[in-house]
């Protein structure tokens, strides 16, 4: 039995989001603060390509101001 780590839904909402990224003209990208590596969808960055990005944090007081 072949185990399918990369679920449908999330499958779809790649291409959907490869869709409109050929309409956009700058990415946004709201990330938790207190994790923003972590929180950060990765495969945003090939999808974007040469487009403007700003990464704007949530949850900032939350967060460690050393490491943040």
């Amino acid at each position: 039995m072949s185990i399918q780590w990369f679920p449908g839904h999330m499958n779809a909402a790649r291409k959907k989001a490869a869709e409109s990224m050929e309409k956009t003209d700058l990415v946004i990208e709201v990330l938790d603060a207190r994790l923003p590596y972590s929180s950060s969808n990765h495969q945003l960055q090939e999808l974007r390509r040469t487009k403007p990005w700003i990464k704007i944090l949530n949850k900032h007081d939350l967060a460690d101001p050393v490491v943040t």
